[in-house]
């Protein structure tokens, strides 16, 4: 499978930058996207799971590298993901 890798950045703090990839067998049901920190450096990953447009759930999960545990970057991965499922996907629950 080959990724895709967009030119832009998907959403950014003033800590982290999410970057949204997928494969060439892209599924409509999940959202998968890389979290690096301002250095470009590539810290974890988190994803929208399960998406059921039809009934506005979802499930998130996050994976962060050992090295950068306890910085803070799953939560703000988790808070920008949750803003745009919520406020640009108009999905309903968890």
């Amino acid at each position: 499978m080959r990724e895709i890798d967009y030119s832009h950045y998907f959403g950014q703090d003033e800590k982290i930058r999410l970057r949204l990839f997928t494969f060439a067998e892209f599924s409509s049901q999940r959202l998968m996207f890389t979290i690096e920190n301002l250095n470009g450096e590539y810290v974890g990953g988190v994803n929208l799971n399960s998406i059921d447009e039809k009934n506005g759930t979802f499930s998130i999960g996050v994976q962060v590298d050992r090295d950068h545990r306890g910085k803070g970057y799953g939560t703000r991965a988790i808070n920008i993901l949750l803003k745009y499922a919520f406020l640009e996907l108009r999905l309903k629950q968890v």
